[in-house]
């Protein structure tokens, strides 16, 4: 196996250049850089993610929190953790994923004092989140994946509810829909709402109005219970609804599980939407689920981009960054005048 001083020889330079030329903490003439990273390349080099500490430095490493603030984790988060990786890796940094039912802003500036990480990652942001504001008093680089209430300061990326719940309720308009039942959560922690539930929620009560639609909110946990509970909120109404839309994986997963149980035909009777579901999701609905795209992968990586570029001083990607989705067609959406509610036709 090569060694950073294989490296060093083969480019014809110092050890501590090599180091350089990988964590980038100074800067280099653009030709001897290239030369290190070539001999890196030709020798297959890996550097051990601590050599930076014990040189007195910082490791090429990054920490990724994400908190479940009593909720269940699902493989939509495991796909935003792989994009990080992803992105990390691509720039010669590892990551150090840390979850957990809390992280204090004091532990995490304990971590960070160690030297084994360079920056931070933060997931399940809080509306208005003591992590946040204490990192950033800290100087500590960090970006979140989410938002707080009032982000013009911080780094971050997140979804554009606004235009994935415009895209959603359209979709559904266009076949007809005029009732429409959204299946949301709402989960606070320390008196303060975890930001993506409370933005989903606001984001499709504008949707509704600038569409002229007419929804009503079902609330319950993100887990394949909470979709059995939420179904029968929504077998109780007065009124149903010949659409609904998911806003959380888990929760729209469970809801079709348990209209199938009951003998409740998707899209016949009812037309199902999810907002946040993962691509390997889809199958597990059946019929296939409809699906504003969720990138989560891409969402992952620009955030590690955005945290790399912080630590190394450079610019290459924007600081805030909104990503929407595209309306993924499956069958489990109709036209509204072809379905049966309860064995009344709409048409």
């Amino acid at each position: 196996m090569a060694t950073r001083a294989d490296v060093a020889r083969l480019a014809g330079v110092s050890e501590s250049t090599v180091s350089y030329a990988l964590n980038g903490q100074r800067s280099l003439k653009p030709e001897t850089k290239k030369r290190v990273l070539a001999a890196v390349k030709q020798l297959n080099y890996t550097p051990h993610f601590a050599a930076g500490v014990l040189a007195g430095g910082r490791a090429n490493s990054i920490a990724l929190i994400f908190p479940s603030y009593g909720g269940s984790f699902s493989s939509l988060h495991l796909d935003y953790v792989e994009g990080v990786i992803d992105g990390a890796k691509a720039r010669n940094y590892h990551v150090i994923v840390w979850p957990g039912e809390d992280t204090p802003s004091a532990e995490i500036s304990r971590f960070y004092k160690t030297g084994l990480v360079s920056g931070v990652i933060l997931m399940e942001i809080l509306d208005e989140d003591e992590r946040v504001n204490a990192l950033h008093d800290s100087g500590i680089p960090f970006v979140m994946i989410g938002r707080t209430a009032k982000p013009e300061k911080f780094k971050y990326v997140d979804r554009d509810f606004d235009e994935v719940a415009m895209k959603s309720l359209k979709h559904l308009v266009d076949l007809g829909h005029t009732k429409v039942s959204i299946l949301t959560h709402r989960r606070v922690v320390a008196g303060h709402v975890v930001s993506v539930d409370e933005r989903f929620t606001s984001a499709m009560e504008r949707a509704e109005r600038k569409l002229g639609l007419d929804i009503n909110l079902i609330m319950a946990e993100n887990s394949i219970e909470g979709g059995f509970a939420a179904f029968e909120k929504f077998q109780k109404q007065d009124t149903r609804a010949t659409a609904v839309v998911g806003l959380a994986d888990l929760l729209t997963v469970g809801f079709s599980a348990a209209a199938q149980r009951e003998g409740i035909s998707i899209p016949d009777e009812i037309s199902l939407l999810g907002l946040n579901n993962p691509p390997h999701q889809i199958g597990l609905v059946q019929p296939n689920l409809t699906v504003v795209s969720l990138p989560a992968l891409e969402m992952g990586r620009a955030a590690a981009n955005i945290l790399i570029d912080e630590i190394l001083g450079e610019s290459n990607h924007p600081i805030q960054q909104l990503w929407g989705g595209e309306i993924e067609p499956g069958r489990s959406t109709a036209i509204a005048s072809r379905q049966t509610v309860r064995g009344i036709s709409n048409e």
